[in-house]
């Protein structure tokens, strides 16, 4: 699997592995889908880019994917951390960031996960 998501006791960290294609966000969503119980369970979450080792990503394979998310109803509003210290990562999370059209996720990109945690904790 290109990520592994590990349910913590206040969020859910996924960590993306290898090469990040834009299939892998496809695949992403329905796994955080069955982790939230359907949106019975919202929890704040932080991503985590540092362990890719290649982005193939295109833009119009990824779209539809995160538009789906963004159509997506949840009960309350949660945070998103997205840890990307290298410059590439950056961008990505970026991109992630400004394709976000769903009001109740709210996106911050940390250069670290100390400060990501500290963010999705409050």
């Amino acid at each position: 699997m290109p990520f592994e998501l590990k349910k913590k006791e206040t969020y859910i960290h996924i960590r993306f592995l290898g090469i990040l294609e834009s299939r892998d966000l496809k695949i992403l969503f329905p796994e955080l889908r069955k982790l939230e119980n359907n949106n019975q369970f919202i929890f704040n979450k932080i991503t985590t880019l540092s362990d890719i080792t290649d982005f193939v990503l295109q833009f119009s394979a990824m779209l539809p994917a995160v538009q789906d998310r963004g159509l997506e109803e949840f009960q309350k509003s949660f945070k998103s951390a997205i840890v990307a210290s290298r410059p590439i990562e950056r961008a990505v999370a970026g991109m992630l960031q400004n394709l976000n059209m769903n009001p109740n996720i709210i996106i911050k990109i940390f250069p670290n996960l100390t400060e990501a945690e500290e963010w999705v904790k409050e």
